[in-house]
This record gives structure tokens, sequence and C-alpha cells, in this order.
């Protein structure tokens, strides 16, 4: 049977790594962890639970500390996890399982972000994949394996495994991470000015910065590199969504802005979950209280939405049952509106 390497960076992570390297040692035959820069002792406990260690000094690139981890790994299967991620009991049977499988496909992970114990935002990750000398992770920051994966021809296929990933909570410790990151997306940009998704990622750290105006601008960019590209669809559709929404805030009464994104948004996916809710939104604040119920409906039946871009289906969900209870309130139907919100909170007691 196909054995598994499991790779993690890591930065003074030593109250973190034990729980998580007991965790994966039921089903990793190697555990890699690339050290850049503790001042800890991350090494020492890393070592102390059988993981190889390596140090390599920090260089402004996690995509380079990310290979150098797959350049220690011994065995046909790759999965990486980081020093803040959970891997649930099924995961890690679900894991077990696919790794007896000959090493021909990557999979995909659902992601899920944690802020104080409430799940959030989710979105799909390649977690696993072949140990291949050519597959490689890109980019200084918010690194990919998908674009090797794709040059050499490796399916890439959805799962329902799971990760949680314990994410920032307080605005200045995000507000930090953001500047850094845009400080090593700057440096791509530089080398790689034409790439839509190195944009569009520039645009969400300006808006985390608060910092509409330069967001737009990076949006508008990663629209237009992206939407005649079938590979980043979904970078075009982000995009459009969050010209949206910025529009939507500025433009007070108006909207015009804001629905001629939406529209390009539905080009793309009429079925997205926050194409359905700004849709409702947008009439709502136009007037057309009756017309807004019906997205907003659909939102409601969502089950398994693509996560190919961060989304936090059950906080929109929530969102979009207080809007319909708003528009009951309103037009005279109380007991619709409670029902609605009690649909609500079951939303939030189903978060994990």
């Amino acid at each position: 049977m196909p054995a598994l390497s499991c790779c993690i960076i890591v930065k003074n992570e030593a109250h973190r790594l034990p729980p998580l390297l007991q965790s994966l040692a039921g089903i990793c035959e190697q555990i890699v962890v690339v050290d850049t820069g503790s001042t800890d002792n991350t090494a020492k406990e890393a070592e102390d639970m059988g993981a190889d260690v390596t140090v390599f000094p920090w260089n402004d690139s996690f995509s380079d500390a990310r290979n150098k981890s797959l350049e220690c790994a011994r065995h046909p299967w790759i999965l990486y996890v980081d020093a803040d991620d959970y891997l649930p009991e099924s995961s890690l049977q679900s894991i077990r399982e696919l790794k007896r499988k000959q090493p021909q496909e990557a999979y995909v992970f659902i992601v899920k972000s944690t802020q104080d114990g409430i799940t959030g935002i989710a979105s799909a990750q390649i977690r696993m994949f072949p140990n291949m000398e050519n597959l490689r992770f890109r980019y200084r920051v918010h690194e990919q394996i998908r674009p090797t994966l794709i040059q050499n021809g490796i399916p890439i296929v959805p799962t329902e495994i799971e990760v949680i990933h314990i994410g920032y909570t307080d605005r200045e410790t995000v507000a930090d991470k953001q500047r850094r990151n845009l400080e090593l997306l700057q440096k791509d940009l530089a080398d790689c000015p034409q790439d839509g998704f190195l944009h569009y990622l520039a645009g969400m750290a300006w808006l985390d910065l608060k910092n509409p105006a330069l967001a737009r601008d990076e949006f508008i960019k990663a629209w237009e590199l992206t939407v005649s590209d079938p590979e980043k669809r979904h970078i075009a559709l982000g995009a459009a969504l969050e010209l949206a929404e910025i529009a939507f805030k500025e433009e007070q009464d108006k909207h015009e802005d804001a629905l001629l994104w939406l529209e390009r948004a539905e080009d793309i996916d009429n079925q997205y979950p926050r194409c359905f809710y700004l849709r409702g939104r947008l009439n709502y604040e136009r007037g057309d209280i009756e017309k807004a119920l019906k997205p907003l409906r659909y939102l409601m039946e969502c089950q398994k939405p693509s996560f190919l871009l961060p989304l936090d289906i059950t906080m929109l969900k929530t969102t979009g049952a207080a809007l319909m209870g708003q528009i009951y309130m309103k037009t005279g139907r109380p007991q619709e509106a409670v029902a609605i919100l009690n649909q609500a909170e079951q939303f939030l007691k189903k978060s994990p």
C-alpha cells in the first residue's frame, strides 16, 4: 500500500504542534517539519515526536518553504497541513482510505476557518497529491499547487474531507498579516503583472486594510485578466462580486454599478449563493420588495456550494434570512418572519 508523507512549515508553533503531530502519527509514515526561524522550542518538540525537522531560513516565500518540505518527503503521497490546522477523526479515516490508492490524482479538502470556535469562511484547497518532482508550489504568499498539477495533467478531485483551520481573530493581527501579504504580493506582481489571481488577492488584502479604492483597482484588473480564461473564471466571479459589494456601499440609493457587476457575476454563475444574496439585497434596496424574496429563497435552499472562492455560507444564509424577516414584517406577514428567523437560528446551530 502506498505510504504518506505529511509536510508542515512552522515558525514558533511549539504550543500547537504536539496535538497535531499526535493525530497525524496514525495516518502518516513520515512527518516533515520545515522550521522557518522559530525562536521557541518548536524544532525540539517536533523532533521529540518523531518528525523529520529541517531548518529553512525565511526568504519571503511560503512556496519556497513548502517546496523544501516536498524535497524532504520520501513517500508516494503528500499531505500538507498548517500548524494551526485540526483534522477531525472522520477526516483522518478518509485520508487513510485515500492513501490506499495509487498516487495518480490530487484531492481537494474543505478548509473551514474558525474564529473563537465559530466556523466561518470555508474554501476548497488541494491538500493531498502525488509526490512528483515536477509538482511544486507557486507564489510567495497564498501559495498554490494547482498550476503545476494542471500543467502535468494530474486530475483534481473534490472530496468532503474537512480541515478545521484556527484563524486570527483580532483586527490588528489581521491587518499586520495583510500588510505582510501585500508586500509579498507586490513582489510577485512585479514578476507576473498579468496574473489575475494575484490582483484578486491584492484586492482582498486592500479590503481588509479598509482601502476600497485600491481594492477596486485590483479587482478590475483581476476581472479583465481572468474573465476569458476557463481555468480562472471563478476568479472573475469573485472579482465581480467584490466590485458589486464595493459599489453597493458607495452608491447609496443609485446602485447602477453594483447592478452592472452583479449581472456580470451572474453571467458566470447565476446559481452561486452570493449572487442570490446580492440580487435579493439590491432588489430590496431599489424598492422591489417582493422581487427580493425569490433569490433569497433560492439562497436558503443552497446545499453544497462550490468553495473555489472562500465563502461563509452559514453567515450568508443567516444574513439572508434576517433580510427576509424584515420583508415579511414590512408586508404584514409576522408568522413567516418568525419562521424564517427560526430557520436562521438552526443554520447557526448546525455550524460546527
